[in-house]
């Protein structure tokens, strides 16, 4: 079901954007692609612009240049939180390595970057005049968000800890995330000899 989004429970993924080697490059091929539409918004003086895109109209992901240059372009996944500042410091408690220090984003809201204790990284937001996403699960909008893993368990223990996640496997050993009762993602065990890096996967 796809419906517009006016606010994010904490452990609710509320935002996705990418950081592109070559953003014109990514703004024509998602716009083309997708249908979006995109403003890109000043941050400050010497600071690039934060590429708004937009599905008839409402926030639905963003873009920037990466920040660093022998970095490839990638996508990164939110997670809503009602304090990141508590948040971090319960995940660095819990065994996660703090990448990127909370900071403020204008008055937009307050984010962090942590790798949880398998080697995934997933970002942290706090919202205050931006929720995240305004729409969802329709086309052309963030609808899945998948956490590619080697040892499931310990994931269990950190996301569970943390956000107060909970576990359903089925038949096939698929993992389905429960927040506050909904069914919000799923992750999978590492296939073997395959020796990608853990990793946050969205669609």
């Amino acid at each position: 079901m796809n419906y517009t989004v006016t606010s994010c429970p904490t452990g609710t993924f509320s935002w996705a954007d990418i950081a592109s080697t070559d953003i014109k490059a990514s703004k024509a091929f998602l716009e083309a692609l997708l249908g979006w539409t995109s403003v890109d918004m000043p941050t400050g003086e010497g600071r690039p612009d934060y590429t708004m895109f937009y599905l008839d109209g409402k926030e639905v992901t963003g873009g920037s240049p990466t920040f660093m240059q022998q970095l490839p372009s990638f996508w990164s996944s939110f997670i809503s939180v009602s304090n990141v500042d508590e948040a971090v410091a319960k995940a660095e408690k819990l065994g996660a390595k703090v990448v990127m220090p909370a900071m403020d984003v204008l008055d937009s809201g307050r984010m962090a970057t942590i790798q949880d204790p398998t080697g995934a990284t997933v970002s942290l937001w706090q919202p205050n005049t931006h929720i995240g996403a305004k729409v969802v699960n329709t086309v052309g909008a963030m609808c899945w968000n998948e956490l590619y893993i080697k040892d499931a368990q310990k994931a269990h223990e950190f996301f569970g800890a943390l956000f107060a996640w909970t576990f359903e496997t089925d038949e096939t050993g698929y993992i389905t995330i429960m927040n506050q009762g909904r069914a919000k993602w799923w992750h999978f065990h590492h296939y073997p000899g395959n020796e990608s890096n853990p990793a946050f996967i969205l669609s």
